[in-house]
């Protein structure tokens, strides 16, 4: 409660200036405008901390939506498909048709000597391509 009157009177200069005048001079006015002030503080205090678990709530129900929908799909879409003689699913494979990757392997393209400097492994390298 400390810091919500903290808070408050920290929010307008006005505040302190009227609270001075009920303190120390008795003002009951003062004290009124006070006092209907801290309650206008006190619903807007309120109306946001509803506003926000309203949000939360409702975050908190989309996103269940969300991932029953994309359990649901997640099941259309999947490649795998049951096996019957084994209580495990197959994986189904795509290729890639954009990339050869036997050619890719099987080029004379790529020279050892560029890139490795030790002279023991070179030779060991050359002497498995003469096997």
């Amino acid at each position: 409660m400390n810091t919500l009157l903290k808070n408050f009177l920290n929010e307008n200069q006005n505040y302190k200036e009227l609270l001075d005048k009920f303190m120390f001079r008795k003002d009951e006015k003062s004290f009124d405008i006070l006092l209907d002030r801290f309650n206008d503080y006190l619903f807007k205090i309120h109306a946001i901390s509803y506003i926000k678990s309203s949000v939360q709530e409702d975050v908190k129900h989309v996103k269940k939506e969300i991932f029953k929908q994309i359990k649901i799909n997640a099941k259309e879409l999947t490649l795998n498909s049951n096996s019957d003689d084994f209580a495990e699913d197959n994986v189904s494979n795509i290729r890639d048709y954009s990339v050869d990757f036997i050619e890719t392997i099987t080029k004379d393209s790529m020279n050892f000597k560029e890139i490795i400097t030790d002279k023991e492994l070179l030779d060991s390298i050359e002497s498995l391509s003469d096997k």
